[in-house]
């Protein structure tokens, strides 16, 4: 596994590669809005064994960083998919991708798809919209950063306070996931929050603050007919975060796209349903083979 800095447009955007001495079609994982690019690395596929996979960090995840000046204006899903473009192209050159992107990494993918269509060749959207605006939990921390100075430090102190300790973040990752009973006793679990944790407690509360204030006004809506790449969205019909509406949009308006609902599944596709995951994963990326 090697790591990779990459910068653009005022970012330092960190990536993490993984069998880059293999030819086949890149695999580029972009993940949701507070995890990191190590998210991925527990419930990888045995099946991509052979498969070059690239890990972005989003901007304002540790170890990507954004410069104070760049922070002036909200980030628009235009500006997103040039830096995630120029990443990595910076890493597998000209050749075209497969997307898996994950919540806001969803959005990030199809925002890919839509302005830089020759760059991909699908894209696996799980959890994912078309617009930034999310529910619940982290749509009410999201209105926090909205609202001024008074509801971005709150919005800093609930991540400091979610971050102090193993347990405790463990146990907010539960108020997302629809099958709880599944999440808690999943094997996969403990190993990605411990990936996940000891990279997230390094993040900045003022950048992650940043884009969140940025996700709530990124809408991708009307743009979606633009894709030209088959894109299969995977859902589950308990997300807290994103809603049904919104899978259905999505499902009704990308010309060529498949979409799969997992019945009882929240937003923690990773320990709610991973088998179903990495069969998806698997047949989505033996098919662009």
């Amino acid at each position: 596994m090697a790591q990779h800095s990459i910068q653009t447009d005022g970012h330092c955007l960190s990536i993490l590669t993984h069998n880059e001495e293999y030819s086949s079609i890149p695999v580029v994982f972009i993940h949701g809005i507070t995890l990191v690019a190590d998210f991925w690395l527990p419930t990888l596929p045995p099946t991509l064994a052979t498969t070059p996979c690239y890990f972005i960090n989003l901007p304002a995840h540790y170890p990507s960083q954004i410069l104070p000046e760049t922070k002036v204006l909200p980030l628009t899903c235009e500006q997103l998919a040039t830096q995630l473009h120029r990443a990595i192209q910076a890493v597998v050159g000209d050749r075209p991708v497969i997307l898996v992107g994950y919540s806001a990494g969803g959005l990030a993918a199809l925002s890919l798809a839509t302005y830089y269509p020759t760059s991909v060749s699908r894209v696996l959207c799980i959890s994912g919209s078309a617009n930034g605006q999310w529910n619940g939990v982290m749509g009410g921390l999201q209105r926090l950063c909205c609202m001024g100075y008074l509801g971005i430090w709150l919005f800093k102190l609930i991540y400091k306070l979610s971050t102090l300790n193993p347990v405790l973040y463990r146990w907010i990752s539960g108020l997302f996931a629809g099958d709880r009973s599944t999440y808690f006793d999943a094997p996969s679990l403990e190993p990605t929050l411990t990936a996940v944790y000891s990279k997230a407690i390094h993040h900045n509360p003022d950048d992650l603050a940043y884009l969140f204030h940025s996700f709530a006004s990124m809408d991708l809506s009307e743009e979606l007919s633009r894709i030209q790449s088959p894109v299969l969205i995977l859902a589950g019909d308990c997300d807290s975060v994103i809603s049904h509406r919104q899978t259905q949009h999505l499902a009704k308006t990308i010309p060529q796209v498949e979409l799969q609902v997992l019945p009882g599944m929240g937003h923690m596709f990773f320990a709610e349903r991973l088998a179903e995951y990495q069969q998806v994963l698997t047949s989505w990326v033996t098919q662009a083979s």
